[in-house]
């Protein structure tokens, strides 16, 4: 008898901590082209990409109008059986082209706590300015911030480097205004230039790159992708506790082809770090 009850309470207590360690929190950025800019965008397949692959919070980058982002998350909610809520920012950019960014997630999983804000960007660094808010983890109770941005992908390479080293300074700026989640900050979204080059030196003195290897952005070929674009970046002293990061092959999960995803998904694929 008190056999069969240590092997209970051993078998009860290696299903807790499995279980425990089986919980996790799926944050995604996308660039999804346009989104709300003509006819031609497939929701039903877009949304489908947050269901496969278990999305609970997603950053996206170049929302055109209100209207799309209210048909994407209408059409997530649909896919996923949940109500999805979201934020946004107002338009931000140059006078002869703007777009928002966007925070979706998922009710049951994640809570918006609050210091949703574009950046004042004092020293006029920025064309497309980013936005950050705070989110709480509902399981762990842990509030994280997460920022994305959009850099300017202009007329070459050098067109981008100013943005890229002035992530740095606004990386900064967000440690000092929200220093209850200076161990948890996540900077994320398109950020047109691969993190091996030499414009990320001042920023890699405080964050560190998830993404080193592979590419991002969908190229004509089928099965090939062009640049390591998108990417997430956490700080060295990170209290995230990260248990994968992911490149999203969403033609493939969606039997599409290159051709016809760009046409009516996006440019881009979605990235995924599982924390």
């Amino acid at each position: 008898m008190r056999r069969f009850k240590l092997k209970f309470v051993i078998s009860f207590i290696f299903i807790i901590l499995i279980s425990h360690s089986a919980y996790s929190l799926n944050i995604a950025s996308w660039n999804i082209q346009r989104l709300g800019h003509g006819d031609k965008k497939d929701f039903k397949s877009l949304s489908q990409i947050f269901s496969i692959n278990h999305f609970d919070f997603i950053a996206i980058q170049e929302v055109m109008n209100e209207k799309g982002l209210e048909s994407l998350r209408q059409s997530v909610s649909k896919a996923t059986g949940e109500e999805w809520k979201e934020i946004h920012s107002h338009l931000t950019g140059s006078k002869s082209y703007k777009e928002m960014y966007a925070f979706l997630w998922r009710p049951s999983k994640v809570e918006y706590v609050n210091g949703a804000v574009v950046y004042l960007d004092p020293e006029k660094y920025f064309v497309r300015e980013p936005f950050s808010a705070k989110f709480k983890d509902i399981k762990s109770n842990d509030v994280f911030l997460v920022a994305t941005v959009h850099i300017l992908f202009g007329k070459n390479i050098h067109d981008r480097k100013s943005e890229v080293k002035a992530l740095s300074s606004y990386w900064n700026w967000l440690a000092q205004s929200f220093p209850d989640t200076e161990r948890k900050i996540i900077l994320t979204g398109d950020f047109n230039m691969d993190p091996k080059k030499e414009a990320w030196t001042s920023l890699k003195t405080l964050a560190v790159p998830l993404l080193t290897e592979g590419a991002s952005t969908v190229s004509s070929i089928d099965g090939k992708f062009a640049n390591l674009y998108d990417n997430f970046w956490i700080g060295h002293k990170t209290s995230l506790h990260i248990r994968k990061v992911e490149l999203i092959n969403a033609p493939m999960q969606l039997k599409f082809t290159h051709e016809l995803f760009r046409a009516t998904i996006s440019d881009h694929i979605p990235i995924m770090v599982e924390i």
